[in-house]
């Protein structure tokens, strides 16, 4: 749990990938699905507070926020 905190992002998105319960396919429609329900709440300034693994990798929501022509800023 401790590599969360580590700041290292491939180490993190590495871990995941390691996982035996991490589906990768399953996590690509999550993170879609995800952007979709909060592109409402987006109309106005917002702060999203989401898990560290939906930033990382290929097809991340930050990727499907820029398709749909959102503004993000990852602090």
């Amino acid at each position: 749990a401790t590599i969360f905190f580590s700041g290292d992002e491939e180490l993190v998105w590495t871990s995941a990938l390691e996982s035996p319960t991490f589906d990768k396919e399953a996590h690509i429609v999550r993170n879609k699905m995800m952007v979709q329900r909060s592109l409402n709440e987006l109309q106005r300034p917002s702060l999203l507070a989401i898990g560290s693994v939906h930033f990382l990798g290929d097809h991340s929501m930050l990727d499907f926020y820029k398709e749909q022509g959102v503004a993000v800023t990852r602090i």
